[in-house]
């Protein structure tokens, strides 16, 4: 499982503190994916990085904008982005794996041969068990999408909206919360449950979507947005993350 250094420090540092809510939960999620970049630290392109937040690409340039201005994002002279001090902050010991395997072979030598069989055996099974259990398969990659919406990772999982199943309690509260954040009255609640209900039960997802289309109405001074725009939003973002699950299978 990867992790990173979050400093306890960010409650006294004013130019964290002072970003408006959105754009805080915006950072949070782009440190998990610097986390998870190869190189660390980095950020993947603004394309892929939306996809990530699940965020359309012009509002990705307007959030990094907005964090690059205020010294949380950097970018190189080579047009890189990255986060602020990442290397200062994230410690190279904090990779237990390569601990671990700096020390088998400090001690042993030889170990480089058992993990390299160790592992291409560990991926043989992997693939194995996901080309011939199909209904495992399908339990797995639901929970996978599931955990990884909740966590925001860049991580590209096949799930359609029949894959994951509404109960009406998370329904009706997811709902509801998104019924705040687009500033709809309560007799929306209804008619948000069924567009929600045509979509993979994943509510941070949804809720981001949700903040996103909220975001854009607010920024590109359009009118007040509406029941019939927030559908509108969520068929155009669903399109998208289904062809971008096509082109990356």
């Amino acid at each position: 499982m990867k992790w990173f250094r979050l400093y306890s420090s960010v409650l006294n540092d004013p130019k964290v503190q002072q970003l408006p809510p959105t754009l805080f939960k915006h950072w949070i999620n782009i440190l998990c994916v610097a986390s998870d970049y190869e190189p660390r630290g980095e950020l993947p392109s603004i394309k892929e990085l939306a996809f990530a937040l699940r965020i359309k690409p012009a509002a990705c340039e307007r959030i990094v904008s907005s964090l690059r201005q205020v010294g949380v994002i950097d970018k190189s002279t080579a047009g890189q982005l990255c986060v602020h001090n990442w290397t200062q902050r994230q410690r190279e010991s904090d990779n237990i794996a390569a601990r671990v395997e700096k020390h088998r072979r400090r001690n042993n030598p030889d170990s480089d041969t058992v993990a390299i069989r160790n592992v291409t055996l560990h991926e043989t099974l992997q693939k194995r068990s996901v080309d011939t259990d199909t209904e495992r398969d399908t339990d797995t990659e639901t929970f996978l999408v599931s955990e990884k919406d909740l966590l925001n990772v860049a991580v590209v999982e096949k799930a359609s909206a029949s894959a994951a199943v509404w109960n009406d309690r998370t329904l009706s509260q997811t709902a509801e919360r998104i019924r705040a954040t687009l500033r709809l009255p309560s007799a929306a609640v209804p008619n948000l449950k069924t567009t929600l209900a045509q979509y993979p039960c994943a509510p941070p997802y949804l809720e981001g979507e949700a903040a996103s289309c909220a975001e854009y109405y607010a920024n590109e001074a359009h009118k007040k947005v509406s029941l019939t725009g927030f559908n509108r939003w969520m068929k155009r973002s669903e399109r998208e993350r289904l062809q971008g699950l096509e082109s990356s299978s």
